[in-house]
């Protein structure tokens, strides 16, 4: 755009006014993507049931942070957290999440249900190798890169453009990484 109001006949004045009004336009686009990405981020990274679901920020309703406890009524600006939930005791607040989930609300939406995940809770959900093995090769999933080879287990991760796997080689959460398999197809 620059080159294209260029003029040397044009005042002084008006090439200050015209690349003053592209410098807004580009300040205007880059606030605007920033506010973007900082919406969309990854927020919480939930265990519920058996999968892990990915949370964003533009996810939540301001009012479920107020019912939240700390840490977990507020989003990290250093990656997402993982956490896992506790569901409801009292039968009344179970309908309520029921009802809510049928309209499109999740448990995994409500931070005030979530908790720290405890010792094993995951690993005793995990898939084996062998379940992830047969997709694969339904799907012709084996050249997907990081595809796993060896003793690994897995869980599947939905999140809001559809699913991957989190795989953990030789059964280790803490060295699990995410490979773009859908285990849902």
């Amino acid at each position: 755009m620059s080159l294209v109001i260029y003029n040397p006949a044009k005042p002084k004045s008006e090439l200050v006014r015209d690349y003053s009004v592209i410098g807004l336009i580009q300040l205007s686009a880059l606030v605007y993507g920033l506010y973007a990405v900082a919406e969309s981020r990854p927020a919480y990274i939930v265990f519920v049931k058996d999968r892990l679901e990915v949370v964003t920020a533009i996810d939540f309703d301001s009012e479920d942070f107020a019912e939240a406890s700390d840490p977990y009524n507020q989003i990290s600006w250093l990656g997402p957290r993982r956490v896992c939930v506790e569901y409801p005791t009292d039968p009344e607040e179970r309908n309520e999440l029921v009802f809510s989930a049928v309209s499109g609300k999740d448990i995994q939406l409500f931070p005030k249900y979530y908790r720290g995940c405890k010792s094993g809770e995951l690993e005793a959900k995990v898939y084996p190798a062998q379940q992830l093995k047969s997709i694969a090769q339904l799907k012709s999933y084996n050249f997907v890169e990081g595809f796993p080879t060896g003793d690994f287990t897995w869980l599947p991760v939905k999140h809001r453009f559809g699913a991957w796997v989190e795989v953990y080689p030789e059964g280790d959460v803490s060295k699990g990484y995410f490979v773009d398999i859908n285990p849902f197809e």
